[in-house]
């Protein structure tokens, strides 16, 4: 590969001052997981399935497919939380675990049932919390502490508060208000904190562990810090892409701040409040309003949604840009420059900073392949072959179609498929000098070279063929063909090892016994997931 590894989604755009490209992610909709729309809650457990709290279904997801649960009395989950390796469940005038039985198959449990019909009584559990050997199962009005070693049910009622969610942060409980701002949890006591009286006029929705301090999202008033008895606005919650936000919750997750809103998607910020990334419905994300985020063992971060669910890949080196004008077209190859990306779609070649767009003029047409090479990027186009430095674009050969740019290796000669065979490239006194190889008169879409130095070409439905370059680079001598009429192979390599591909089978070249042997074990590895390449 390339440069970077990057994905270019080429249907929406959402720009702000200095935000960058996006990590990339994945969305599930209703469609998919045959649920419902709204998800309240996400928890994982650690056999890795994912349990979704999907409006009257309690939804699996172990990665391949999706399974669906319900209550005994079909309520609607609001709240799922695995607490060791149990599944505890929240749900209207109903809280309890699901264990799995012989069967393999989940069952339910209901805590609840034992407490008296007129405690309990038209409760909605909004949060599952572990604390010590309890279970906190919150309310907007009670906290119904489950102990776990006697199984008895404590009751904590909240009062006239308005509370709206309780956070365990450092063994301290934090229950945040709507206009009464913030209380703490003190055995069988709900005590207010004075520091918070600032928020008493604002609904306190989210609060986490943040910088040895507390960082505290308020519906529509920004977001505060807390540290050393000092209150204040934290720094980014000023800015302009603030004022209209309604915040629901926070996720911290290494040296960034996720903020969850019910109007626009989710913004993300670093430590010192710069804003990066901003998913939302414009540049894909399934639905604006965030529910709740949840952060998986693999660090894939999980948004539930009031439509459907969302997971962004944090720890992969994958990146996504959408592009709503069409401008860009569609993307064939990208070279990274560093402090931007050079890219080549149908419409020509574009620079890409940030999410800032700009086309190189002149470069107008199809572009299949972008080369970093010394100091210039060489450009395999549909008119021609060009150089780009300083964002200068300059033809230099009037080869057309180049899909490749390949060094010989151990030397300074390059070749290049394209619509009249291979090319060869020569660089000589600053300028290019071209050769094209009279034994090759079709299109050629790849070459690689395998451990022996023979040249592997892909001539597109025409077959693959192994062959020998000549020491002055300027013959070929074939070697061996790979052709099927009924089904065409497809060729692809893995350092010098070369693959042969057809349908849902694939074959490895055995150099030292010239012949293809078929790789059952990178047959289930790659099938499953690029199945569709092969149909």
């Amino acid at each position: 590969m390339k440069g970077v590894l990057i994905c270019l989604f080429l249907t929406t755009c959402y720009t702000l001052q200095g935000q960058e490209i996006a990590p990339y992610f994945t969305n599930y909709l209703k469609t998919e997981y045959k649920g419902e729309n709204s998800n309240w809650d996400i928890t994982q457990h650690p056999d890795g399935t994912i349990y979704v709290a999907n409006n009257k279904y309690l939804l699996a997801f172990n990665g391949d497919y999706w399974a669906k649960h319900t209550l005994p009395s079909n309520g609607i989950f609001r709240s799922v939380s695995v607490i060791n390796d149990t599944l505890y469940s929240g749900s209207y005038h109903q809280f309890g675990y699901w264990l799995k039985n012989v069967k393999n198959e989940l069952q339910y449990t209901s805590i609840s049932d034992s407490l008296d019909k007129n405690i309990f009584n038209n409760d909605e559990i909004w949060k599952i919390i572990p604390f010590g050997e309890e279970i906190l199962f919150q309310s907007f009005n009670k906290i119904y502490r489950y102990n776990k070693q006697t199984k008895k049910i404590n009751v904590l009622p909240l009062g006239n508060i308005s509370a709206v969610y309780t956070f365990l942060i450092n063994d301290k409980l934090y229950v945040g208000t709507k206009n009464n701002g913030i209380y703490k949890i003190e055995n069988d006591s709900i005590i207010p904190l004075s520091w918070s009286k600032p928020l008493e006029n604002y609904s306190v929705q989210s609060i986490v562990d943040y910088k040895d301090g507390l960082l505290i999202a308020t519906q529509i008033n920004g977001i505060f810090y807390y540290k050393d008895a000092v209150l204040k606005k934290w720094s980014f919650s000023t800015f302009a892409e603030m004022e209209y936000l309604e915040i629901n919750n926070l996720k911290i997750a290494g040296d960034l701040v996720f903020v969850g809103t019910i109007n626009n998607g989710l913004m993300v910020y670093d430590s010192e409040g710069v804003l990066k990334y901003v998913y939302n419905k414009n540049n894909g994300l399934a639905n604006n309003t965030v529910l709740r985020q949840f952060l998986d063992i693999q660090n894939n971060l999980w948004l539930a949604l009031d439509n459907g669910l969302s997971k962004i890949s944090l720890n992969n080196d994958v990146y996504a840009y959408n592009d709503k004008s069409g401008l860009l077209g569609t993307v064939y190859s990208i070279e990274d420059q560093g402090e931007n990306l050079l890219v080549g779609s149908n419409h020509g070649v574009f620079s890409l900073k940030g999410t800032q767009l700009k086309f190189l003029k002149a470069s107008n047409g199809q572009v299949w392949d972008l080369t970093n090479v010394g100091d210039e990027i060489i450009c395999g186009h549909n008119n021609g072959t060009y150089s780009i430095k300083d964002n200068e674009f300059t033809l230099i050969s009037d080869t057309n179609g180049g899909m490749d740019f390949l060094n010989i290796s151990g030397t300074n000669y390059y070749l290049q498929p394209n619509y009249a065979g291979i090319t060869r490239y020569h660089k000589i006194n600053g300028s290019w000098e071209s050769f094209r190889f009279k034994e090759l008169d079709f299109p050629v879409k790849g070459i690689y070279f395998d451990e022996n130095q023979s040249l592997w070409v892909d001539a597109s439905h025409k077959g693959i063929f192994k062959y020998k370059i000549s020491e002055n680079f300027e013959e070929l001598t074939l070697l061996k063909s790979f052709m099927n009429t009924n089904v065409p192979y497809e060729m692809f390599a893995l350092g010098s090892q070369i693959f042969l591909t057809k349908k849902n089978q694939i074959f490895r070249y055995d150099a030292l016994h010239d012949l293809l042997v078929r790789d059952s074990i990178l047959e289930k590895k790659i099938i499953p997931i690029f199945k569709h390449i092969w149909y």
